[in-house]
Order: C-alpha cells, then structure tokens, then sequence
C-alpha cells in the first residue's frame, strides 16, 4: 500500500511539472489590438521548451531564455535574455525612458518587463494558459 500512494504522489508531481515541449493550442488577442490578426498568426508558431533543470527556451516572435518556478498549478517564467540581449538591458533602457518622459506608457513598460511572466498549468497537465496582462493576447499551450 506504501507502494502505491507513492507512485500516486510520484504522478501528481509529475504533471505539475511543465518539463518538456509545448507547442501553441490557441491564441485571443484583443479585437482592439493593432494588427490583430497578424499579432495571432505570429503568436501561433510560438513554442515553449521546459527543461528539468528548471531552465526554458522560448520562441515567441524571437528567442527567450529563462527560468521556470512552480508553486501549485502557477508557473513563474523569469525571461533572463530575449533576442540575444539580456532582460536587465531592456530594463535599464526602460528605466532611463521613463526618468526622461514618464509617461504612463513607459511606466507599464518598465512594470511589465520587471515580472515573470505567469501561467496555470491545468489539473491535468496538459495545457498550460499563459495569464495575459489587460488588452494584451492570452495564450494556451499543449504538450507536444
């Protein structure tokens, strides 16, 4: 009996775990978006790749890397380098446009750029929903 709440504990942590690759199952993005329909077709190719040691790689419009963190069904993806250039690059460039307009633009920016992107995986584990930010596209992924 020891025997089997173990392999049964051992498979619920398992599917809470996103190790593996991800391809896109769909995407919404906001009628009011410019180019929407462009934006989705993009979205679309997207893919993620999670690897066991807690490390991604993301294709999404261009190459980010970064970590990964579970905390229930939450997934925390840390972007650490996006397009060959590392995340507190983008960062500072936000931060030095927003001490010379700070506009309410370029404070969401700024804001934006210094989170992790946030996911559910579903119950299951097979389906993982990137949280979209407000006006911006959400994303379902599906293990390939």
């Amino acid at each position: 009996m020891l025997f089997a709440i173990s392999a049964l504990a051992h498979g619920a942590h398992q599917s809470a775990a996103p190790v593996g690759k991800w391809k896109v199952k769909s995407v919404s993005v906001p009628a009011t978006a410019p180019q929407a329909e462009k934006a989705k077709a993009m979205l679309m190719s997207a893919s993620i790749d999670f690897s066991k040691n807690k490390t991604f790689a993301m294709s999404m419009g261009g190459p980010m890397n970064g970590t990964w963190k579970v905390t229930g069904h939450d997934v925390a993806l840390t972007v650490v380098d996006m397009m060959g250039r590392k995340m507190t690059d983008f960062v500072a460039m936000a931060r030095a446009n927003y001490k010379t307009g700070p506009s309410a633009r370029n404070k969401a920016i700024l804001e934006e750029l210094s989170k992790p992107l946030m996911a559910v995986l579903s119950a299951d584990g097979k389906t993982l929903t990137l949280k979209p930010a407000p006006g911006k596209a959400g994303i379902v992924f599906m293990r390939r």
